[in-house]
């Protein structure tokens, strides 16, 4: 008992030293990253600030908010709801690609396309009808149901799709869940197992374990045998927190000192993305509610948050045309615009300077759709071809 007692003190000593290491170490970057922070163009300093301490707490408490939902298995989901198809509109009260209704919407909060209103009558349908924004949906209701529904031990793909089925279809709710040998979820299971995501789901058999956050009163009300056991658990979980915190350090130091990190967004891309808009015509003022070298719309301008120019003010009603007109304010714009929405949006598997012209050509939440099917779009695609290195 006395050789238990010495190992959980010393797993105990480990755990805790592991975090305040940590926690010292940026305590030496907290005022250089402020100061830093504080000068960066458009970047508020303390919701940056916020923002790298959540990330750095989710990852350094030894927890995942929402594991093994990556974007094949959004894609798996979509694919065993309606084949992914997205022009599906509503079938006896289900919408869009992900089949989603409204009392499911309602239990993930009711999430909504931006600047709709959820009081809207047919504001969840044009949400579910979306497939972006039905992402938000899938991932609001799974961070509050989702759970190890087959009890293999990890929380994955797999046990989505049965929360996904079970209780949207049969149930309608997260709550009721006890019957597991429903004949409609054993025929589902029989669809997955024939469709494209039979390769995802063997991934699965990579993960041993979720992480979850194990509370010290919890650990020690336990009977003395499993003492031992959590013990060999912990020792697990704060092996795997050091790399991981390691990491969301470094996130930490990127958006702390430099700014949030967007991939390929060099001043060359900038050049290209002005380029194509207007040939980077820095006398063009505003056309068709279109204004400034990058033609930025109002639309864009408040989804990329509003940034106006120094001591000016976003309520006054020409702010976004004049910052939209100077050409490092618009810089800002479409830095900020892609902050929040850039992404592969080609599928080759990079986020470059093309898949930023694609989302200001198709506006973020559709991005994926080809250019060359408009004369506009080609006329982009021209330009280019023409500017880009």
């Amino acid at each position: 008992m006395e050789n238990l007692k010495f190992i959980l003190s010393l797993e105990t000593a480990l755990f805790f030293w592991n975090k305040l290491s940590i926690v010292m170490v940026l305590l030496l970057f907290v005022e250089t990253s402020l100061r830093n922070i504080m000068n960066l163009h458009g970047i508020p300093a303390i919701p940056v600030y916020l923002w790298s301490l959540f990330v750095l707490w989710i990852t350094c408490s030894g927890g995942v908010l929402l594991p093994n939902l990556s974007e094949t298995c959004f894609q798996c989901l979509c694919h065993v709801s309606t084949g992914c198809d997205l022009t599906h509109d509503c079938t006896n009260g289900y919408c869009g690609p992900f089949n989603i209704s409204r009392i499911y919407w309602y239990d993930a909060g009711q999430i909504v396309l931006p600047y709709d209103d959820p009081a809207r009558n047919h504001a969840w349908k044009d949400c579910a009808r979306n497939y972006e924004c039905a992402k938000q949906i899938i991932a609001n209701y799974l961070l509050k149901y989702g759970r190890d529904c087959n009890e293999d031990g990890t929380t994955d793909c797999y046990d989505y799709m049965m929360v996904e089925r079970r209780l949207v279809v049969f149930y309608e709710g997260g709550k009721d869940d006890e019957d597991d040998e429903d004949t409609g979820t054993i025929s589902y299971l029989s669809l997955i197992n024939k469709s494209q995501c039979q390769k995802y789901l063997k991934l699965r058999k990579y993960f041993t374990r979720k992480l979850r956050y194990q509370s010290w009163t919890t650990f020690f009300e336990d009977s003395p045998e499993n003492f031992l056991e959590k013990a060999k658990n912990m020792n697990v979980k704060t092996t795997i927190a050091i790399p991981v915190c390691l990491f969301a350090f470094f996130i930490f130091w990127i958006t702390g000192s430099a700014g949030v990190y967007i991939p390929n967004l060099t001043e060359a891309c900038y050049k290209c993305l002005c380029y194509v808009s207007t040939g980077c015509d820095f006398s063009h003022d505003c056309t068709g509610g279109y204004c400034g070298p990058f033609n930025i719309s109002r639309i864009y301008w408040k989804e990329a948050g509003q940034i106006v120019l120094p001591d000016d003010d976003p309520d006054r009603n020409h702010a976004w045309e004049d910052c939209a007109k100077s050409f490092h304010c618009a810089k800002r714009i479409i830095e900020r615009y892609l902050e929040i929405f850039g992404r592969d949006c080609n599928g080759d598997g990079l986020t470059n300077c093309f898949d930023y012209m694609m989302i200001n050509g198709n506006g973020g939440y559709g991005c994926t759709a080809p250019l060359n099917r408009s004369a506009n779009g080609q006329r982009w695609l021209k330009r280019y071809e023409e500017c880009r290195i």
